[in-house]
């Protein structure tokens, strides 16, 4: 899938091999992207707000899906993961803040964070998960 943005570019290589984890995790970074772009565009407080939004919204109901698995799954380190899940939701909350006061220093300083926080929590994080799940589910697979 191709992502048309600068911020963050989609690679095969964050996949977790699970499509719906996948997909919604494509969605997240189509999120940011759409922030950095209207940011860039000199977009109004009303566009940038309506973004975070859909992205906080997003984001809860994404981490609520993986917690779900974790669980059905029976995850050996779901609690650590979902403390992982309950710290990005804090903050995202607060930077939502920050990033509607204007100051261009401390959006592009929150985007980074955002990318940054979502790439490596996908990388290191939801690999290890879902590769752990994926085995529980498919355990032909990995014979």
């Amino acid at each position: 899938m191709y992502i048309n943005s600068a911020l963050i570019q989609w690679k095969d290589s964050f996949n977790t091999g699970y499509q719906r984890v996948d997909n919604q995790h494509k969605e997240l970074v189509k999120l940011i992207n759409e922030l950095y772009d209207i940011q860039n565009k000199d977009g109004t407080n009303d566009s940038l707000r309506r973004v975070f939004k859909k992205l906080f919204d997003y984001t809860v109901n994404h981490f609520s899906m993986e917690e779900k698995l974790m669980k059905e799954y029976d995850y050996d380190n779901y609690i650590d993961h979902k403390e992982e899940h309950m710290k990005f939701i804090t903050k995202i909350h607060e930077l939502k803040e920050e990033f509607l006061t204007g100051n261009s220093m401390v959006q592009l300083n929150i985007l980074n964070f955002l990318k940054e926080w979502l790439l490596t929590h996908i990388i290191g994080t939801d690999k290890v998960t879902f590769i752990q799940i994926n085995k529980k589910i498919f355990p032909e697979k990995y014979l």
